[in-house]
């Protein structure tokens, strides 16, 4: 194995025990979260928290995970949504992803690993996006253009890692 790939690898590992600690230093009861998502395309800086619900009290506070939808697994479809310009403006540049870019989300137990596979702009009325899918996915929704809820900015990525984690583990950066 390339030294680049062993030290890449050492790296993930590294992250996954500091994400161990992390959540159990600051989650002592429990959380009310479903899973800490990180996007890594080309520089789009998304780190964040996804919260339970996407009303407009969860979202206030960070990405919400639609309730209606599937928590990830071997199957469906995971949906999150945030917001690009208010309230911290989560998914600002979301925009940025690209086909076959990286996505990390961390569950309870669990690091997921999706890779982007589609990306479109829909209005509104398009709910078919969250919709369940046998293949597991991934689903990122954001008002597209910026500030305006003219259209939808979706982002679905499919599922291609599942890798446990020996404790309770909230997103980081893998390698940072």
């Amino acid at each position: 194995m390339p030294s680049s790939a062993r030290a890449g690898r050492n790296a993930v590992h590294t992250a996954d025990r500091q994400v161990v600690r992390w959540y159990e230093s600051s989650h002592p009861t429990g959380p009310e979260i479903p899973a800490g998502v990180f996007l890594q395309p080309r520089g789009s800086g998304i780190d964040d928290i996804a919260v339970k619900g996407a009303g407009t009290d969860q979202l206030a506070v960070a990405p919400g995970w639609i309730v209606q939808t599937d928590m990830p697994g071997p199957e469906g479809n995971c949906a999150i949504s945030g917001h690009r310009v208010t309230h911290g403006h989560p998914f600002r540049n979301l925009d940025r992803a690209g086909i076959g870019d990286t996505i990390y989300l961390y569950s309870p137990y669990r690091r997921y690993r999706y890779v982007i596979d589609r990306i479109l702009r829909v209005t509104p009325d398009h709910t078919e996006v969250i919709a369940y899918t046998k293949v597991s996915h991934l689903t990122f929704t954001t008002c597209d253009p910026p500030g305006r809820a003219v259209k939808r900015l979706v982002v679905q990525a499919r599922l291609v890692e599942v890798v446990r984690l020996t404790g309770p583990a909230v997103g980081t950066v893998p390698g940072s």
